[in-house]
């Protein structure tokens, strides 16, 4: 109800919240002193003095093409990337008889590569290794690891410094003949 009543009059007033709900277009013309939008807001703030106002500004659209030319680039770091660039131009070539042949292409290579927009690493063989997380996840995930790393290391190099300080000093005479005695044993 109120996305509709936005998209016609550009305002909806919400008795509830006592909120006053416009689009980004109805609050400049509410800034021309003398509109009708003008004195609509004035009535409302006359009437609920507190109420508040919230401007809702419309998102750019996220659905930008994918060009020939990324599609190609992605299809290259393929391990059979010589036979999927070669499917790919008959795709393209095909294409040509569809209404729309860029959406037939497009299709095509989200059904042939759905992680498409995934983070990829590669392993030690040079591989591609699909993540299904994103990749401020996996830099999260490698920052924590890192500083639980060396939260570890701190912590070890303060009980090694404990350790140090509570262990009688032995000479290197003593570990030697600790080693040939335990080594001794060993045989007998």
């Amino acid at each position: 109800m109120m996305m509709k009543a936005l998209n016609k009059n550009g305002y909806y007033f919400d008795l509830n919240t006592m909120t006053l709900h416009m689009t980004n277009a109805y609050e400049r013309k509410t800034l021309v002193y003398g509109s009708p939008e003008c004195y609509e807001v004035l009535k409302y703030q006359r009437r609920f003095p507190e109420m508040t106002i919230e401007v809702h500004k419309r998102k750019p659209s996220s659905n930008k093409p994918l060009p020939y030319k990324m599609m190609k680039a992605y299809i290259a770091i393929m391990p059979n990337a010589a036979a999927m660039l070669e499917e790919f131009e008959r795709v393209q070539k095909a294409s040509v008889a569809f209404k729309s042949p860029y959406k037939y292409v497009e299709k095509w290579f989200k059904g042939q590569f759905p992680n498409y927009e995934m983070f990829v690493k590669y392993d030690e063989n040079g591989n591609l290794v699909w993540k299904v997380t994103n990749l401020m996840t996996e830099a999260n995930r490698e920052a924590e690891a890192a500083k639980q790393q060396e939260e570890q290391t701190s912590e070890g190099n303060e009980e090694e410094r404990c350790e140090a300080d509570a262990a009688p000093q032995t000479s290197s005479d003593d570990v030697e003949v600790e080693a040939v005695t335990a080594s001794q044993k060993m045989v007998a």
